[in-house]
Protein backbone atom coordinates (compact mmCIF):
# COMPACT_ATOMS: atom_id res chain seq x y z
CA UNK A 1 0.00 0.00 0.00
CA UNK A 2 2.92 2.46 1.01
CA UNK A 3 4.81 1.40 -2.28
CA UNK A 4 1.44 2.50 -4.55
CA UNK A 5 0.76 5.62 -2.43
CA UNK A 6 4.92 6.63 -3.27
CA UNK A 7 4.17 5.59 -6.96
CA UNK A 8 0.77 7.30 -7.62
CA UNK A 9 2.55 10.57 -5.73
CA UNK A 10 5.99 10.14 -7.93
CA UNK A 11 3.41 10.12 -11.07
CA UNK A 12 1.23 12.92 -9.96
CA UNK A 13 4.20 15.24 -10.10
CA UNK A 14 5.52 13.95 -12.83
CA UNK A 15 1.96 14.44 -14.73
CA UNK A 16 2.15 18.49 -12.81
CA UNK A 17 5.53 18.89 -14.45
CA UNK A 18 4.03 17.75 -17.96
CA UNK A 19 1.40 19.86 -17.57
CA UNK A 20 4.28 22.72 -16.28
CA UNK A 21 6.50 22.40 -19.41
CA UNK A 22 3.45 22.19 -21.74
CA UNK A 23 2.16 25.70 -20.38
CA UNK A 24 5.64 27.02 -20.69
CA UNK A 25 5.71 25.96 -24.31
CA UNK A 26 2.59 27.34 -25.16
CA UNK A 27 3.18 30.73 -23.83
CA UNK A 28 6.36 31.09 -25.49
CA UNK A 29 4.87 29.87 -28.50
CA UNK A 30 2.12 32.58 -27.95
CA UNK A 31 4.62 34.86 -27.48
CA UNK A 32 6.43 34.33 -31.11
CA UNK A 33 3.19 34.31 -32.19
CA UNK A 34 2.46 37.79 -31.25
CA UNK A 35 5.66 39.46 -32.04
CA UNK A 36 5.28 37.49 -35.55
CA UNK A 37 1.80 39.69 -35.90
CA UNK A 38 3.84 43.37 -34.41
CA UNK A 39 6.38 42.73 -37.10
CA UNK A 40 4.19 41.71 -40.13
CA UNK A 41 0.20 42.03 -40.68
CA UNK A 42 -1.58 38.54 -39.83
CA UNK A 43 -2.73 36.58 -42.37
CA UNK A 44 -6.05 36.91 -41.64
CA UNK A 45 -6.47 40.42 -42.03
CA UNK A 46 -4.09 40.50 -45.39
CA UNK A 47 -6.17 37.62 -46.99
CA UNK A 48 -9.48 39.63 -45.90
CA UNK A 49 -8.23 42.45 -47.88
CA UNK A 50 -7.37 40.80 -50.42
CA UNK A 51 -10.37 39.40 -50.81
CA UNK A 52 -12.23 42.74 -50.03
CA UNK A 53 -10.43 44.18 -52.91
CA UNK A 54 -11.21 41.63 -55.77
CA UNK A 55 -15.13 41.49 -54.56
CA UNK A 56 -14.52 45.58 -55.11
CA UNK A 57 -13.23 44.67 -58.43
CA UNK A 58 -15.28 42.52 -59.73
CA UNK A 59 -17.95 44.53 -58.59
CA UNK A 60 -16.85 47.77 -60.32
CA UNK A 61 -15.87 46.50 -63.36
CA UNK A 62 -19.19 44.53 -64.09
CA UNK A 63 -20.58 48.30 -64.32
CA UNK A 64 -18.57 48.52 -67.11
CA UNK A 65 -18.81 44.67 -68.78
CA UNK A 66 -22.84 44.95 -68.25
CA UNK A 67 -23.17 48.44 -70.02
CA UNK A 68 -20.91 47.38 -72.60
CA UNK A 69 -21.76 44.02 -73.60
CA UNK A 70 -25.53 45.80 -73.64
CA UNK A 71 -23.95 48.49 -76.21
CA UNK A 72 -22.12 45.88 -78.29
CA UNK A 73 -25.48 43.64 -78.47
CA UNK A 74 -27.20 47.12 -79.75
CA UNK A 75 -24.65 48.24 -82.32
CA UNK A 76 -24.18 44.41 -83.94
CA UNK A 77 -27.10 43.10 -83.63
CA UNK A 78 -29.88 45.66 -83.47
CA UNK A 79 -32.95 43.00 -83.41
CA UNK A 80 -34.94 44.18 -80.19
CA UNK A 81 -36.83 47.54 -79.13
CA UNK A 82 -34.16 48.09 -76.24
CA UNK A 83 -31.16 48.27 -78.82
CA UNK A 84 -33.36 50.87 -81.28
CA UNK A 85 -34.06 52.93 -78.09
CA UNK A 86 -30.40 52.57 -77.14
CA UNK A 87 -28.89 53.79 -80.65
CA UNK A 88 -32.26 55.87 -81.79
CA UNK A 89 -33.08 57.58 -78.61
CA UNK A 90 -29.75 57.83 -76.35
CA UNK A 91 -26.28 57.48 -78.26
CA UNK A 92 -28.01 59.64 -81.60
CA UNK A 93 -29.42 62.57 -79.94
CA UNK A 94 -26.24 63.37 -77.87
CA UNK A 95 -23.47 62.81 -80.93
CA UNK A 96 -25.98 65.31 -82.59
CA UNK A 97 -26.12 67.62 -79.57
CA UNK A 98 -22.75 67.18 -78.98
CA UNK A 99 -21.61 67.81 -82.72
CA UNK A 100 -23.42 71.12 -82.17
CA UNK A 101 -21.94 72.25 -79.57
CA UNK A 102 -18.49 71.82 -80.82
CA UNK A 103 -18.84 72.88 -83.83
CA UNK A 104 -20.08 76.37 -82.38
CA UNK A 105 -17.24 76.47 -79.58
CA UNK A 106 -14.89 75.87 -82.53
CA UNK A 107 -16.53 78.68 -84.59
CA UNK A 108 -16.50 81.31 -81.27
CA UNK A 109 -12.84 80.35 -80.82
CA UNK A 110 -11.12 80.50 -84.16
CA UNK A 111 -13.14 82.64 -87.02
CA UNK A 112 -11.07 84.78 -89.18
CA UNK A 113 -7.60 82.64 -88.62
CA UNK A 114 -9.19 79.51 -90.59
CA UNK A 115 -12.21 81.15 -92.08
CA UNK A 116 -13.76 78.54 -90.91
CA UNK A 117 -17.94 78.99 -90.04
CA UNK A 118 -20.15 76.62 -88.06
CA UNK A 119 -21.62 75.02 -90.96
CA UNK A 120 -18.24 74.22 -92.60
CA UNK A 121 -17.46 72.71 -89.21
CA UNK A 122 -20.25 70.72 -88.74
CA UNK A 123 -19.99 69.31 -92.32
CA UNK A 124 -16.64 67.98 -91.18
CA UNK A 125 -18.17 66.21 -88.22
CA UNK A 126 -20.81 64.95 -89.89
CA UNK A 127 -18.34 62.78 -92.08
CA UNK A 128 -17.23 61.08 -88.41
CA UNK A 129 -19.46 57.89 -88.24
CA UNK A 130 -21.95 57.39 -85.32
CA UNK A 131 -21.06 54.05 -84.80
CA UNK A 132 -17.48 53.81 -85.58
CA UNK A 133 -16.94 55.95 -82.79
CA UNK A 134 -19.79 53.76 -80.68
CA UNK A 135 -18.23 50.78 -81.13
CA UNK A 136 -14.87 52.24 -80.73
CA UNK A 137 -15.56 53.29 -77.33
CA UNK A 138 -17.78 50.06 -76.45
CA UNK A 139 -14.35 47.67 -77.15
CA UNK A 140 -12.27 50.37 -74.76
CA UNK A 141 -14.90 49.91 -71.72
CA UNK A 142 -15.22 45.84 -72.29
CA UNK A 143 -11.14 46.13 -72.57
CA UNK A 144 -10.56 47.77 -69.35
CA UNK A 145 -13.92 46.11 -67.86
CA UNK A 146 -11.88 42.74 -68.22
CA UNK A 147 -8.15 44.04 -67.52
CA UNK A 148 -9.50 45.77 -64.40
CA UNK A 149 -11.30 42.30 -63.51
CA UNK A 150 -8.15 40.99 -63.16
CA UNK A 151 -5.93 43.47 -61.15
CA UNK A 152 -4.60 45.24 -64.16
CA UNK A 153 -3.98 49.34 -64.08
CA UNK A 154 -4.12 49.35 -67.54
CA UNK A 155 -7.91 48.42 -67.45
CA UNK A 156 -8.16 51.29 -64.86
CA UNK A 157 -6.29 53.79 -67.28
CA UNK A 158 -8.60 52.93 -69.86
CA UNK A 159 -11.98 53.20 -68.33
CA UNK A 160 -10.35 56.45 -66.96
CA UNK A 161 -10.39 57.65 -70.50
CA UNK A 162 -13.47 56.49 -72.07
CA UNK A 163 -15.23 58.10 -68.71
CA UNK A 164 -13.57 61.52 -69.48
CA UNK A 165 -14.57 61.49 -73.09
CA UNK A 166 -18.00 60.00 -72.48
CA UNK A 167 -18.97 61.99 -69.70
CA UNK A 168 -19.40 65.35 -71.29
CA UNK A 169 -21.15 63.77 -74.09
CA UNK A 170 -24.15 62.15 -72.66
CA UNK A 171 -24.10 64.08 -69.15
CA UNK A 172 -24.21 67.53 -70.08
CA UNK A 173 -26.21 68.80 -67.45
CA UNK A 174 -24.72 72.97 -67.74
CA UNK A 175 -26.77 72.28 -71.46
CA UNK A 176 -30.43 71.49 -69.88
CA UNK A 177 -33.09 74.22 -68.62
CA UNK A 178 -32.19 74.98 -64.63
CA UNK A 179 -34.55 73.85 -62.20
CA UNK A 180 -35.44 70.98 -64.46
CA UNK A 181 -35.84 67.09 -63.71
CA UNK A 182 -33.28 66.74 -66.81
CA UNK A 183 -30.95 68.69 -65.69
CA UNK A 184 -30.83 67.64 -61.97
CA UNK A 185 -30.44 63.53 -63.23
CA UNK A 186 -27.79 64.42 -66.03
CA UNK A 187 -26.19 65.98 -63.03
CA UNK A 188 -26.77 63.27 -60.77
CA UNK A 189 -25.39 60.94 -63.31
CA UNK A 190 -22.16 63.48 -64.67
CA UNK A 191 -21.28 63.38 -60.91
CA UNK A 192 -21.68 59.38 -60.06
CA UNK A 193 -19.34 59.24 -63.53
CA UNK A 194 -16.94 61.47 -61.62
CA UNK A 195 -17.11 59.81 -58.23
CA UNK A 196 -16.10 56.29 -60.57
CA UNK A 197 -13.08 58.19 -62.02
CA UNK A 198 -12.22 58.87 -58.35
CA UNK A 199 -12.41 55.16 -57.45
CA UNK A 200 -10.36 54.16 -60.48
CA UNK A 201 -7.44 56.86 -59.97
CA UNK A 202 -7.70 55.20 -56.33
CA UNK A 203 -6.81 51.45 -57.89
CA UNK A 204 -4.16 52.75 -59.77
CA UNK A 205 -2.46 55.02 -56.57
CA UNK A 206 -2.95 51.56 -54.51
CA UNK A 207 -1.26 49.35 -57.05
CA UNK A 208 1.32 51.84 -57.36
CA UNK A 209 1.93 51.69 -53.74
CA UNK A 210 1.48 47.81 -53.30
CA UNK A 211 4.26 47.39 -56.52
CA UNK A 212 6.93 49.52 -54.21
CA UNK A 213 6.40 47.97 -51.04
CA UNK A 214 7.19 44.28 -52.95
CA UNK A 215 10.09 45.49 -53.73
CA UNK A 216 11.37 46.93 -50.51
CA UNK A 217 10.44 43.34 -49.09
CA UNK A 218 12.52 41.53 -52.16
Amino acid sequence: MIGNKIRISYLGKLVLKGHKRNRARARAFVAKERKKERKNPSSSSSSMGKTLAATGRVLLSSLFLFAGLNKYHALVASSTLSDFHLLEHSLAPRFAETRAALSASLASMFPSRFSLDEQKIMEQLLLIDDASVAMFGTVVELLGAVLLMFNFTLGSKLLMLFIACVTPVMHPFWRREELSAAREIEAIMFWKNVAIFGALMMHVGMSKEEAKNKEKEE
